[in-house]
């Protein structure tokens, strides 16, 4: 057997066995937020061990954006959300004035960063409309794991405060 199929075959076993472990604790009622941080440090560990093993590591601008990334961008017209920044409902209600001054700098903050150079999407889009296919896509992901009950709509993420940021 060729040496890559071996290392893509026992990968994604061990993808398969964690999500095995993962789809057993949803059903056992365990809560998403207790073992999301572990799974994503295994699946980061395994990421890194295949690319060793392989030799197909590459520290390099290029694999920063990475090709895997732009195609998954063009198939689902979205990218991964990797932070956001949230306020919580009660502060949105009391000083509405204070979450849209956050939302103005934070605005005025990537404009003054320019856009990131290099092929692909805009990695730091802001607002709700920039955002709104990226949350779409985390919605069905996040519905298809059963890490929520049903499909919310982006709408329903948001009060009138922050629906109204843009």
């Amino acid at each position: 057997m060729n040496p890559g199929i071996a290392y893509a075959l026992g990968t994604l076993l061990l993808y398969g066995l964690a999500d095995f472990v993962y789809k057993c604790g949803a059903a056992a009622g365990a809560q998403p937020y207790r073992f999301l941080m572990v799974q994503t440090w295994f699946f980061t560990l395994l990421a890194v061990i295949y690319g060793v093993l392989s030799r197909t590591l590459a520290f390099a601008p290029g694999a920063l954006w990475g090709a895997a990334a732009i195609d998954w961008h063009r198939r689902n017209g979205a990218i991964q959300i990797n932070h956001m920044v949230t306020v919580s409902e009660s502060l949105a209600k009391s000083d509405p004035a204070a979450v849209r001054e956050v939302y103005r700098l934070l605005a005025e903050s990537r404009k003054a960063a320019g856009s990131p150079t290099g092929p692909g999407p805009d990695m730091m889009p802001v607002g709700l409309e920039a955002n709104r296919r990226n949350l779409e896509v985390a919605i069905e992901y996040v519905y298809q794991k059963r890490l929520v009950p049903r499909r919310f709509s982006v709408d329903e993420l948001f009060d009138d405060t922050t629906r109204a940021l843009g």
